[in-house]
């Protein structure tokens, strides 16, 4: 696998958001819909069928034999959102996901990347929202050349480069998708379908929202019709490359010329890429929280990276006093250009650290049962 970019790392000021309400969960329970669900208190109901889940689970050997070691009830909780709380369909789906995690995806990820797909400019990321999601721009036209299965593995490969590189269980778990449909008029209602079902089941409750541009009319009412009701809410289709709703939720510095922001449009897709400027949008407060979880993934760093390479003294005894400063006072950081150099490691729980027991959790995070306690 190529080494990853470093335009492609999470600013340092992600490590500080902690969403909440809307941002975390709409309404939760069997009709609502839930955005974030690593360290966060969850309802009685959602942990009831949690239960429930790993009771059926259990009672499966070829299932109990599947499970990762990392396996948690906020990942179950991601497949029962999206079978509406069905246990038998959430079983289906958790069964299905795992044979095809241990049988498929070792055979093109992360040693294997689809190189022609991914360089076609067909699938590729650019730009985060102001709330951090990675933007996953797809172009059907130039996917078009190569076989559906082929393209699909192109789209798993690029959403598993995401979640372990660009995503922050707890803080930024969702991505935003532009499908641009310029050129393009053989997509069929099934085919809509197939797609959706694919991605639905091996990577649920990850989609924030789209955006549908350069829709034609002659596919408007297969697209429309394909999606669910409940997908289709957060579905903006234009008929144009314009839309005024991706402008609002990006800073015009993440997205490129074509799509109307101010960024050049980019030739090279692979590696994926981010542009440098500012996530923040005006009009969109960004509430940053005294703690950050940094220090959580990077141990042997402090904030201001002062400690890196001193003689004489304990590195971890300066990162934490730097940490504790910088939390107690903390500076405004210029997203511009501050990005961490390392890849944060994919994990369930973080690692206890002495800043917490100063600080106390993130705001707004549940005290009970964060994982930081």
């Amino acid at each position: 696998m190529d080494p990853v970019p470093d335009s492609i790392r999470l600013p340092k000021s992600a490590y500080r958001y902690w969403p909440t309400g809307k941002d975390a969960v709409l309404a939760p329970g069997k009709h609502g819909r839930r955005l974030i669900f690593h360290r966060q208190e969850l309802t009685d109901s959602e942990e009831e069928q949690i239960r429930v889940l790993q009771t059926e689970l259990e009672a499966s050997p070829l299932l109990c034999s599947c499970l990762p070691e990392d396996w948690t009830g906020f990942a179950a909780l991601r497949f029962l959102y999206a079978a509406k709380w069905n246990v038998h369909e959430t079983v289906a789906a958790v069964l299905a996901d795992l044979l095809w995690r241990k049988a498929t995806l070792p055979t093109f990820y992360p040693a294997w990347p689809p190189l022609a797909v991914l360089n076609s400019g067909g699938l590729y990321v650019h730009g985060r929202d102001h709330k951090y999601r990675p933007l996953l721009i797809v172009c059907p036209a130039l996917l078009a050349q190569f076989p559906l299965e082929r393209a699909m593995e192109a789209g798993a490969y690029l959403l598993e480069f995401l979640l372990e590189h660009m995503l922050l269980p707890g803080q930024v778990e969702n991505w935003v998708l532009l499908l641009d449909l310029a050129g393009f008029t053989g997509l069929s209602r099934q085919m809509i379908k197939r797609i959706c079902d694919f991605f639905t089941l091996h990577y649920p409750c990850r989609l924030y929202n789209a955006y549908v541009l350069n829709c034609p009319s002659s596919l408007w009412s297969s697209l429309s019709v394909a999606l669910s009701p409940d997908t289709s809410s957060h579905f903006h289709i234009e008929t144009s490359a314009l839309c005024d709703q991706l402008l609002d939720q990006f800073n015009e510095s993440q997205i490129e010329r074509r799509y109307g922001g101010s960024t050049p449009n980019i030739e090279q897709f692979w590696p994926a890429q981010c542009p440098k400027g500012r996530v923040r949008v005006l009009g969109h407060e960004q509430t940053l929280s005294d703690y950050s979880s940094f220090p959580e993934y990077f141990p042997e760093r402090s904030l201001t990276e002062d400690s890196e390479g001193r003689e004489g003294g304990s590195s971890v005894e300066i990162l934490y006093l730097s940490d504790l400063l910088a939390q107690i006072a903390p500076c405004q950081e210029d997203d511009t250009s501050e990005t961490v150099a390392a890849n944060p490691p994919r994990i369930t729980r973080a690692v206890r650290y002495p800043a917490v027991a100063v600080l106390g959790p993130p705001a707004g995070c549940c005290e009970s049962s964060c994982s930081l306690l």
